[in-house]
């Protein structure tokens, strides 16, 4: 309280008691109580106009930065949180403060001076370096740290917190493919939760068809003797986890089989699935990765040329005469045809090219090999692959493939001789190039 206010104050409470005293002499007993309770009155009214304003404290924002990941010994993750406390009420001064995290986080003392903690009216104080821990089985959880006053009230309590975020990146649900399709048309979906108390989980399943990717896609293939699967596995992401997605809440065991009532791999515009489980205890959660099911596009060999040229970013090159009676320089892809010749990569034992005829994988395996220039090799154990036998024309081009690594993509069988689509040609160039 300012020197000022204190001086009108005794001033004024002078002057009440000389009144009064002097009015005790005059009035009769009967009056004595009503003055008594006017000059009491008047007295609290001054005292409560210009008494200090309590303070108010408040958290206004908190920002994570990890310090540590999760260790052989120690499964969290290390976070240090600056947090900045404003007091919007009136000044405090020599008060002791403690911020405290729920549940098993620390409690610490807050202190600026000698005495304790002091914050004036309208300002704010920025703590360093709290530590927040967060379990290392999950992607993302919250914890709601707290600012209290002990000692000293504080006018109003329903500020005094904030829910500060974690967020990891990297999958906890992890190695999400899919495994078969049933002959019911149900997806079987695999993956590792082996961090997990299955029956202390809920498990949800989400899909759909709107949904914002911007992060890696990674080809992958399941297949079996008769059919292919060509699907991407997309890193999820807040941007994904926010979308507005439909799910079913089951429990471990289901989580491993979705049912669609239309087939994904007929359609054009992809659907994305992924799997979600969370600890209703403390709302923590972790996920997996997104896997993206489409129709594959097949393309003819006129269209393998200008895609390979156009994503392979290779400049063309179309001097020199027409090789291929079915090739003529008016022809739409005749540039790239032209470019592929004079690469030396098409194979001249022919004088047709059969521009129209669908792409097959083999095909596109010995192209995309051949180009790069990788030496065909054929390791022990061979062959790695259960269709590709060493008599298919295309053998020492599967091998290279699995002994180059080029084969992570792929299941037990290649399908070569099926009709190749862009996501599998892009993915070997990615591969080679």
């Amino acid at each position: 309280m300012k020197s000022k206010n204190k001086k009108i104050i005794s001033y004024l409470v002078s002057a009440s008691l000389v009144v009064f005293i002097g009015a005790s002499f005059m009035i009769q007993k009967s009056d004595y109580n009503i003055l008594t309770t006017s000059v009491l009155t008047m007295l609290k009214g001054i005292a409560d106009e210009y008494a200090p304003e309590p303070p108010d404290l408040e958290i206004t924002n908190i920002a994570l930065l990890k310090k540590s990941s999760p260790s052989e010994h120690l499964n969290y993750y290390k976070y240090g949180a600056t947090v900045i406390i404003h007091n919007k009420g009136g000044n405090l001064a020599n008060a002791r403060v403690v911020l405290r995290g729920d549940d098993n986080q620390k409690s610490v003392v807050v202190r600026n001076t000698d005495e304790g903690f002091s914050l004036k009216a309208g300002e704010s104080y920025i703590v360093h370096d709290y530590e927040l821990l967060f379990d290392g089985d999950y992607n993302i959880g919250t914890s709601e740290v707290t600012v209290d006053i002990i000692d000293k009230v504080d006018i109003d309590l329903t500020n005094n917190s904030y829910e500060a975020m974690f967020y990891e990146d990297a999958p906890e649900i992890t190695g999400i493919s899919l495994k078969e399709i049933l002959d019911d048309g149900t997806f079987v979906l695999d993956f590792d939760n082996s961090n997990f108390i299955s029956d202390r989980h809920i498990y949800e399943i989400y899909y759909g068809k709107d949904v914002p990717i911007s992060g890696e896609e990674r080809f992958v293939e399941s297949s079996s003797e008769e059919l292919v699967h060509q699907y991407f596995r997309v890193k999820n992401s807040l941007d994904i986890l926010d979308s507005q997605l439909d799910y079913n809440e089951v429990t471990e065991l289901d989580s491993h089989f979705i049912e669609f009532d239309y087939d994904p791999f007929a359609t054009e515009e992809a659907t994305y699935v992924y799997v979600k489980a969370t600890d209703p205890v403390s709302g923590y959660y972790a996920f997996s990765n997104v896997l993206a099911f489409a129709k594959g596009q097949s393309f003819t060999r006129s269209e393998f040329a200008q895609i390979f040229i156009d994503y392979g970013e290779i400049k063309t090159n179309d001097s020199g005469f027409s090789y291929f009676t079915d090739v003529s320089e008016e022809d739409e892809n005749y540039e790239y045809i032209q470019t592929l010749y004079n690469e030396g990569v098409l194979d001249t034992s022919r004088t047709n090219y059969r521009p129209l005829d669908v792409m097959t994988r083999g095909e596109v395996l010995a192209m995309i090999i051949d180009y790069y220039d990788v030496d065909l090799k054929i390791g022990k154990g061979a062959p790695h692959f259960e269709d590709v036998s060493e008599s298919h024309p295309y053998f020492s081009y599967a091998e290279t493939l699995y002994l180059t690594g080029g084969a992570s993509a792929f299941s037990e069988y290649m399908s070569l001789d099926k009709p190749a689509t862009k996501s599998y040609l892009r993915y070997l160039i990615n591969e080679y190039s």
